[in-house]
């Protein structure tokens, strides 16, 4: 029996070695090979298109012009296509289904609703403030290290819409699988702000060098028993439930009849 008749498999699994290769590979400045990295992002999900763009409009910070421009006009493209041309032509209901998330759940593409949503956005922080307990975190994650690297640009498009997001399963801090394209990004980052602050002429940056990689990892370990990771070390969460069980049996109905 297969591990994916206990849990679903997700997508953005497939777009964290991707993104942990391309952001490497833009560091070492082996631009072809980011590029060749980052363009299979656009056959994970429809949103990795965002991040496609970023990691082009990095590249235009770094001089890359014509491979930058390329990559934020074919990632948003690419959004664009896959959001309202191929989803809606296999769609039962003809549209985008994840727009009510930014419309806030008025059914379909809603340009008025997507439009409220964003004017009402910085009031959305104080209405939810999940969305500043996430952002916290994102930080604490490397001891707000990361942020003193472009590279953590690059994140910007998925915490973007996550944040403008009507849903609260897009910002709550539970749901791990949301964050995981976020990891590569913020830990990548990280990597090369400390190398960056080791040769600052300012002591203050010299000790924070230092000290950023065992503070996130400290943070790490103190904010396990807070969030979702803490169900490794639970003895229940390895025991079969009653539906997994019923599962089962349905799934060796199916087979037997199938040998019949």
């Amino acid at each position: 029996m297969c591990s994916s008749d206990l849990f679903d498999f997700h997508e953005v699994a497939l777009a964290v070695p991707l993104l942990a290769f391309a952001l490497v590979a833009l560091l070492e400045e082996r631009w072809l090979a980011a590029v060749s990295w980052t363009l299979p992002l656009l056959l994970v999900k429809e949103d990795q298109g965002l991040t496609v763009a970023a990691v082009g409009g990095y590249l235009l910070l770094k001089g890359r012009r014509r491979t930058g421009s390329a990559l934020v006009i074919g990632g948003l493209g690419a959004v664009a296509l896959v959001t309202m041309v191929i989803i809606p032509f296999f769609s039962s209901s003809g549209g985008y289904g994840y727009w009510d998330s930014l419309s806030g759940g008025t059914g379909g593409h809603d340009s008025k609703g997507i439009l409220e949503t964003v004017v009402d956005f910085p009031g959305s922080f104080a209405e939810h403030p999940e969305k500043l307990k996430l952002l916290l975190l994102i930080g604490l994650t490397t001891a707000f290290a990361a942020l003193r690297s472009p590279i953590s640009l690059i994140a910007l498009p998925t915490i973007g819409y996550r944040l403008l997001s009507t849903s609260p399963l897009h910002w709550g801090v539970g749901r791990v699988h949301y964050n995981a394209v976020l990891m590569p990004i913020l830990f990548v980052a990280l990597v090369d702000a400390v190398c960056s602050m080791r040769g600052s002429p300012r002591p203050p940056l010299r000790w924070y060098a230092r000290a950023a990689v065992p503070l996130s990892l400290l943070i790490g370990l103190v904010s396990l028993p807070w969030l979702e990771f803490r169900e490794l070390v639970n003895p229940r969460f390895y025991r079969e439930s009653p539906h997994i069980a019923a599962a089962r049996r349905v799934i060796g109905m199916k087979i037997g009849r199938a040998h019949v």
